[in-house]
């Protein structure tokens, strides 16, 4: 069998959220859940607010964003 390669994989998502504070913690637990399914280091690198039909997003948080025992840690 072949050796597999490793790869760096950059996504593109959707996420709804009520406020940033809650599109901070889906992002994180998104992240989470590829880490747990996947068993890599995936992360949140960046957090944009984009209107639904808009070009234009704002940067709500740069940094990496992790949940650690049910809590948002911001990096």
């Amino acid at each position: 069998m072949a050796k597999e390669k490793r790869y760096t994989v950059t996504l593109d998502a959707y996420i709804y959220a009520r406020n940033d504070r809650e599109a901070m913690v889906k992002a994180a637990q998104l992240a989470e859940k590829i880490r747990n399914e996947e068993g890599n280091e995936a992360q949140v690198l960046e957090l944009h607010s984009t209107p639904f039909a808009s070009f234009i997003s704002k940067l709500i948080h740069k940094g990496r964003l992790t949940i650690f025992e049910n809590k948002l840690i911001e990096a």
